[in-house]
């Protein structure tokens, strides 16, 4: 039986990956990356609620799912979010080393030094604790525009930390015309670019304890990059988010995409429409320059992304409509209804909730019996504001892939 997974979000590739981990066969198709490489690398299970910071995701998740119904964690329940962090955990081990428990959230130093609560953090952050007093130095880069270690510094400061800020230039790169997170990280994983970091960066030393850096220390050959750093600078290092592209979300992104094989997972491949007969998805079609491609497949699973990811679009009389197989979208019924008066309201904006309804096998009750619905493209939460964009796309892909195992007949 094989799976074709539209999206290629953690969503997505969480599906992909515990389908080939199984041997069953699977392709995934992407328009293009998901919300690994615009959010921080970490993994938000549940970070905020009505009453503010969620310091226990799975107490939280208890109460919610007690009190939402619609809430995609009922899919799921406590013990199935917290089996997806343990997978997730174990399957980049040897790449990003992701750490963390649902029992607590690390609070953690944010891109303007402020405290970020996260559930699973990448082995490189662990160390950015934003509790931690020890005295820090925070390395910034020349006429880099996406990370500002001043600012950093002076946050950490103003909440009783003892920070330090510099910035350093490196050779051939931060002088080119252009460069971002990637282009640095690339750069680093030269080890002469990395010596070369560590040779500017140790005369700034003094009492600190500690160091911080943008997180671009190295894509392909980050562990050996951040070893290198620790062990030579003498100090513990930190990576700190900066704006997207996200260079620790890339890092996990290629995990999965290795897990599944590169040759499954095609980038560029938008889908336009669906083929159908007896109540059932046979192929789906994508754009291509002279006629549609066809991929037939036995089970669709549908990880777009919902209405901030383009999986779900607004008609210009305010209707909602999910864009692979034209499934029912439950949402404000009016353009007028999307949003509340005021930008910053606590109670969040309605079109935000918009989703496709599933059963609890991830099916749409009146679309086809062989697609199912897995992350963002599900309603009942504004996962922005709760900060749960990374624990609902991987708890429901998990889950759904455990589901397409027992169909197919294979077991993880």
């Amino acid at each position: 039986m094989k799976t074709i997974v539209i999206g290629a979000g953690l969503s997505g590739l969480t599906v992909g990956a515990r389908l080939s981990e199984a041997g069953a066969e699977v392709e995934v198709l992407s328009q293009g990356w998901g919300v690994l490489h615009w959010h921080a690398g970490t993994i938000d299970v549940l970070g905020a609620d009505g009453g503010g910071r969620v310091m226990s995701p799975s107490a939280a998740i208890e109460t919610l799912i007690a009190t939402q119904p619609d809430h995609p964690y009922v899919l799921v329940g406590v013990d199935g979010v917290a089996a997806s962090l343990d997978w997730l955990v174990a399957t980049t081990a040897a790449t990003v080393g992701l750490s963390g428990t649902i029992e607590s959230n690390q609070v953690l130093i944010s891109a303007t030094g402020g405290p970020r609560p996260t559930c699973l953090a990448p082995r490189s952050m662990v160390g950015g604790r934003h509790d931690d007093t020890a005295p820090t130095l925070i390395v910034g880069l020349d006429r880099f525009p996406d990370f500002s270690a001043n600012l950093v510094a002076s946050n950490l400061n103003a909440s009783g930390g003892t920070a330090r800020a510099v910035d350093i230039s490196i050779p051939g790169v931060t002088g080119r015309t252009f460069f971002n997170g990637v282009t640095i990280a690339n750069a680093l994983d030269d080890p002469a670019i990395t010596a070369t970091v560590i040779e500017m960066v140790s005369p700034y030393l003094g009492t600190e304890e500690r160091v911080g850096f943008p997180a671009v220390l190295g894509l392909s050959r980050h562990r050996q990059v951040f070893d290198e750093l620790e062990a030579s600078l003498g100090r513990r290092v930190f990576e700190i988010p900066i704006l997207p592209p996200s260079v620790p979300g890339m890092r996990i992104h290629r995990t999965l995409v290795e897990l599944i094989g590169h040759h499954r997972v095609h980038e560029g491949m938008e889908v336009i429409g669906i083929e159908s007969g007896d109540g059932r998805v046979t192929s789906v079609l994508t754009e291509a320059a002279a006629r549609p491609n066809r991929t037939p497949g036995d089970r669709f699973v549908i990880a777009t992304g919902g209405i901030l990811g383009g999986g779900i679009v607004a008609g210009y009389d305010g209707s909602l409509r999910e864009v692979v197989a034209g499934l029912d979208v439950s949402g404000p019924p009016g353009r007028s209804e999307w949003f509340r008066t005021r930008f910053a309201d606590g109670k969040g904006h309605p079109v935000y909730r918009s989703g496709v309804g599933v059963d609890g096998r991830f099916s749409a009750p009146e679309g086809p019996d062989n697609v199912t619905v897995v992350g963002h493209t599900l309603g009942g939460t504004d996962a922005i504001r709760e900060k749960s964009v990374d624990g609902i796309a991987l708890a429901t892909g998990y889950k759904a892939a455990d589901l397409l195992m027992g169909d197919a007949g294979v077991h993880p």
